[in-house]
């Protein structure tokens, strides 16, 4: 009723003001209320109720500045009741007419003292109004009565700021009085609003005051100048730093630090030194750090040069922190320092400061230096300049050049700590090979980097070396290593199990099985079940494998309820721990209850945005529509309601909130082609999509129940990717969803596989079709492409680049033709652009998908063009596309059918037939206004498909 009410709601609004229940609720829906039949319907009420509605519709009169109220909140100002009284007096106040301001006037002089407060505020409020409308002297005499001692203070602060608001000429000799005097109150407000002030002499009035007041004012004073950003305050602030009294020198460095310029650098370094209160020199780095203009950074360079050792290792950490790449000449000086804290200092800031450049100048002094002192700070500052080398196989290169070279062992060490640091395939080869090291400290330096690696790569040469290890500890720091890599979960599950299977039969101790027991608690598969039931014969780990099988059964019940149910019901009859028993019986019972729901799903989001929230969400396209490679999915655990286990909750996954939508995805194998129906119970509004193509929407809020929709869907042989988008809009955040035949039976041939997309080429299943990808572009030159036109086409960092910078465009042509076929193109383009991927072209004319904005007709990336037909297709969606990152277009040629697909939305389909096959390109338009226009390319790609 706030947002949509009328006038016809109000006679209905005000019969409720008098009920002591409901009073609250219709004030608050009268409130805001434009018309002036709500603020009559407020006034009758105030005559008609007592006690604490009549304060609650007071409240509301002052809010709405109703001014016919004045003469009726007036009476109120007699009234028994302090709290009627004091509301009154505070409606006035926010009216601020001339009556109420008369009123309040009197009112000041008879309150009771606990309301003195209350009309102080409240006179305060009038005069505010009564500067609002452009009375200030009406208002002056207001602050200046509130100015008397009987008033509290936060009134008589406020009636001092409210002068010098007032009276603006009058304000700095009016805060000079204050702060000269001995009145603390005005003397705090006054300093407080020194930066306030429009005066442009006040920054330098003040600072002039500073050497003759008192310290614990000089501190409150410095505080303030400060704040007032001008030059004029600096050569106080600087001054104050000879204080003998630390209050007030601390307060100045502090000052410094927000009002200071590049001639604060050497007073404030004066402050760094180890004889300085740690206080002091605390203040004085963060003061340096933040110290902003130009030639601040020149300044501290300077210092360094003069600088003592421990003076020069705190000056070195400034730098870092001010991102002062300026000084990396001389932070390589410095790392030929013979001071070891000087050296390790200059080495963590060249991995900070430094670039990829600066790498080989790094490894220079690693491979140079003598001794271990700061050898870990310089190996750590290579690895970070060798990850700043944008293409990942390039990273290792400088580092592997210096290792072939080396020959000293500790060298040969640090290079190997640093490879492992990059972690990339040519570091793991490196490792390999160092394996076979006849010195035994290089193989040892080998192993720990293994032990360290961040990914599953290394976990085959880590189960080399933990097969014939022969040091316990080693031996177990490795099989450690091997269970943290197959936690990452990024190894086929075929291979994890079987690397699972080798860990735990060559597990000797106690603590090595139960290790490799609860990485195996974590793998969703039937057969890690089988791999961890022997273990429950050996009463040493029998306890680990009982609670590692109820965790893998948990993770089954949605993909493979079957296997699940068997391996609880062997706990339930044959465990002796209660608890076990307990967990097996209720997942026995809840699988039963779920029959043939789909249980396995994963989540993305929730996502919300501004001007789309709740049903309006329905219709935007978010990251998961427009196929967003980046996504991250996460799995969504099966619902602890016992009574209905087949219902996901996604509220309690994500978290109970209003206006949001979140995506559900899963992957059914289908052992034949075969048709079927989709049981969906959903709360709210929702989409479904089978294999990327739309099949079901409803965009009305509703409750979730057992089935709400059937829908009749057509599964193909293999992987099928079902995906629902479910928007929030109050209440439960759940769904269910069931495979049957068309006649109501049960599914058969079904397997349900939430992570099969973590695990395939996604694209390849969601466009259901076979056959070898032939990579065009082999990432290194341009063979088997041509030129024509004057663009420029260039592979940097692995990526086939067009660049136009000089008005004229060009393409590139492959040398090979294609009829029937699917491309697959990933880029990334430097806007403004008006580029794309040429098709079944014969390098004059053809087909193409365009990259542009177009503005008549409109049309945005996705669009198909043809040369004599402008476009034939138009994706009208820019949101589509992404403009600062990767994008993924899609052809499909077969005979005269062209589909075009963006970011895995399907924007264009026709029937076209001029050009029947012909070369693939990449355009870069000719124009001025295209100058700077770039079209990056990670991978271009085709496959043949049947005619």
């Amino acid at each position: 009723m706030q947002v949509i009410g009328s006038p016809a709601s109000i006679p209905a609004l005000a019969a409720l003001l008098t009920d002591k229940d409901l009073s609250h609720m219709a004030r608050y829906a009268l409130e805001p209320m434009p018309y002036p039949e709500a603020g009559h319907a407020l006034r009758l009420a105030l005559v008609q109720t007592s006690s604490s509605i009549k304060v609650g519709i007071i409240d509301s009169l002052g809010f709405r500045r109703e001014k016919e109220a004045v003469p009726d909140l007036i009476k109120q100002l007699s009234d028994s009741d302090t709290e009627v009284k004091g509301s009154a007096a505070a409606a006035l106040g926010r009216i601020g007419t001339p009556e109420a301001v008369l009123a309040l006037e009197k009112f000041r002089k008879t309150a009771p003292p606990s309301l003195q407060a209350i009309a102080g505020e409240a006179s305060l409020t009038a005069a505010e109004q009564l500067l609002n409308q452009n009375r200030p002297m009406e208002a002056v005499r207001i602050y200046q009565q509130m100015q008397a001692a009987k008033w509290p203070a936060h009134v008589r602060q406020g009636a001092f700021t409210g002068l010098l608001k007032a009276l603006p000429n009058e304000a700095v000799a009016r805060s000079t009085r204050a702060i000269e005097g001995d009145d603390l109150v005005l003397k705090s407000v006054a300093i407080a609003s020194i930066p306030t002030l429009k005066d442009p002499s006040a920054p330098g009035h003040f600072s002039s005051m500073l050497p003759r007041v008192s310290s614990d004012t000089q501190v409150m004073m410095i505080g303030a100048l400060a704040e007032c950003q001008s030059k004029a305050t600096l050569p106080a602030i600087r001054s104050a730093l000879a204080s003998p009294n630390q209050e007030v020198k601390l307060a100045a460095v502090k000052a410094l630090g927000k009002a200071g310029d590049a001639s604060c650098v050497k007073a404030l370094s004066a402050f760094l030194s180890s004889a300085s209160p740690e206080g002091l020199k605390k203040e004085a780095t963060g003061s340096l750090e933040r110290l902003q203009g130009d030639g601040v950074n020149a300044e501290l360079i300077a210092c360094l040069k003069t600088a003592t050792p421990d003076l020069r290792t705190t000056l070195i950490g400034i730098l870092v922190s001010r991102r002062a790449t300026e000084a990396l000449t001389d932070l390589f000086h410095e790392a030929s320092s013979e001071d070891p804290m000087v050296r390790e200092a200059a080495f963590k800031a060249l991995g900070s400061l430094g670039g990829a450049d600066d790498l080989p100048a790094v490894l220079k002094l690693l491979t140079e230096m003598k001794g271990e002192e700061g050898r870990t700070e310089l190996e750590f500052a290579a690895v970070r300049l060798a990850r700043k080398i944008p293409a990942e196989d390039a990273q290792s290169d400088a580092v592997l050049d210096r290792l072939q070279a080396a020959t000293e062992t500790p060298v040969t060490c640090s290079l190997l700590r640093v490879l492992g640091g990059i972690a990339n395939w040519k570091a793991l080869e490196a490792m390999r090979a160092a394996l076979g090291a006849k010195v035994p400290e290089v193989k040892e330096t080998a192993i720990k980097a293994l032990i360290n690696w961040p990914d599953s790569r290394a976990i085959d040469l880590l189960l080399e070396q933990w097969r014939t290890a022969t040091d316990p500890t080693q031996k177990t720091s490795m099989l450690r290593a091997c269970v943290r890599l197959l936690r990452r979960g990024d190894s086929l599950p075929s291979q994890t199990i079987v690397r699972y299977k080798e860990l735990l039969n060559g597990s000797q101790g106690q603590g090595d099985k139960v290790l490799v027991l609860s990485g195996l608690a974590e793998v969703g598969e039937p057969a890690a079940i089988g791999l961890v039931e022997p273990s429950l014969q050996d009463p040493q780990v029998k306890a680990e494998a009982e609670l590692s099988i109820i965790q893998i059964a948990r993770r089954l019940v949605g993909s493979a309820p079957k296997a699940a149910q068997a391996a609880a019901a062997k706990l339930w009859t044959g465990s002796q721990n209660e608890e076990i028993r307990q967990q097996a019986a209720e997942m026995v019972r809840e699988i039963e209850q779920s029959e043939d729901y789909l249980m396995a799903w994963q989540v993305a989001g929730p996502y919300s945005r501004m001007g789309g929230e709740g049903l309006r969400l329905f219709d935007v396209v978010l990251p998961p529509e427009k196929g967003d490679q980046n996504i991250k999915w996460r799995d969504l655990p099966i619902s602890s309601r016992l009574d209905k286990p087949w219902m996901l909750d996604l509220g309690n996954f994500l978290g109970e909130a209003r206006m949001r939508a979140a995506y559900a995805r899963t992957w059914i194998h289908s052992e034949k082609a075969q048709n079927a129906i989709l049981e969906l119970g959903v709360d709210d509004p929702a989409k479904v999509w089978l294999n990327r193509e739309l099949v079901h929407l409803h965009n009305l809020p509703r409750s979730s129940t057992l089935v709400e929709d059937r829908i009749s869907i057509s599964l193909r042989e293999g992987w099928n990717v079902l995906e629902l988008k479910i928007v929030q809009t109050d209440g439960p955040w759940e769904f269910s969803t069931r495979l049957r035949k068309p006649n109501g039976e049960p599914l058969d041939g079904v397997m349900i596989d939430a992570a099969y997309g973590d695990k395939v080429q996604t694209e390849q299943v969601y466009n259901g079709l076979s056959g070898d990808w032939v990579q065009l572009f082999n990432g290194k030159d341009l063979s088997g492409w041509h030129k024509t036109g004057d663009a420029v086409f260039t592979v940097q960092d692995g990526n086939l680049v067009g660049t136009q910078t000089t008005g004229k465009g060009g393409d590139l042509f492959t040398d090979n033709e294609w009829d029937n076929f699917e491309l697959h193109v990933i880029y990334q383009i430097v806007w403004p652009a008006n580029s794309g991927f040429w098709f079944r072209s014969d390098g004059v004319k053809g087909y193409q998908f365009d990259v542009l904005k177009w503005k008549n007709p409109i049309a945005y990336s996705g669009a198909l063009y043809m040369p004599g037909k402008m476009f034939l297709t138009v994706n009208l969606n820019e949101a589509l596309e992404n403009r600062d990152g990767w994008n993924e277009a899609r052809v499909r040629a077969q005979k005269d059918v062209l589909k075009l697909w963006l970011n895995g939305i399907k924007v264009g389909e026709c029937q076209e037939s001029t050009f029947r096959k012909g070369a693939v390109g990449i355009q870069v338009h000719p124009g001025d206004e295209f100058k700077g226009m770039k079209v990056i390319i990670k991978t271009v790609e085709v496959r043949k498909l049947g005619t």
